[in-house]
């Protein structure tokens, strides 16, 4: 993949394998959250058991297809000369604003799955905070960018 700057002040947005990770985590969670207990109930259940077991699933499904792409088409960030800001959110706009003053910590993370698309996670942690209301935000961009 071609190496694209990321140039002060400008927006930019998460690698587009990212959509992909995305995608593997939500049919990942289907097949071992999801289909191992449907399954048995559409084989063994009547048929009006499994239809309305099935529809509402269905439809679950279908709609997240749908929404991923939009999700991952709202993830905005722009770094300037004094602060990260990160936009993200289909219907509820999620808006954060991280000045560089007040970082403390930045992590690294990638897991085997982020691995092999070659991305990473940015995770960003600001003072001020402590304990389980610590904030930190997260940008994933490809490693080769």
């Amino acid at each position: 993949m071609a190496k694209v700057p990321v140039k002060t002040g400008q927006d930019f947005s998460p690698a587009p394998q990212f959509r992909s990770l995305l995608y593997v985590y939500f049919f990942g969670g289907i097949f071992f959250g999801v289909l191992i207990w449907i399954f048995p109930v559409f084989l063994f259940a009547p048929w009006y058991v499994s239809v309305l077991i099935g529809t509402p699933f269905f439809a679950g499904v279908l709609f997240v297809i749908y929404w991923l792409p939009k999700y991952y088409r709202s993830i905005i960030y722009r770094i300037t000369d004094t602060e990260i800001v990160w936009r993200r959110g289909v219907w509820f706009k999620n808006t954060g604003i991280v000045p560089f003053n007040r970082i403390t910590n930045v992590d690294i993370i990638q897991g085997p799955l982020s691995r092999h698309f070659g991305i990473a996670s940015l995770k960003i942690q600001t003072a001020g905070y402590s304990g389980a209301n610590q904030r930190s935000s997260e940008i994933r961009k490809s490693l080769s960018e």
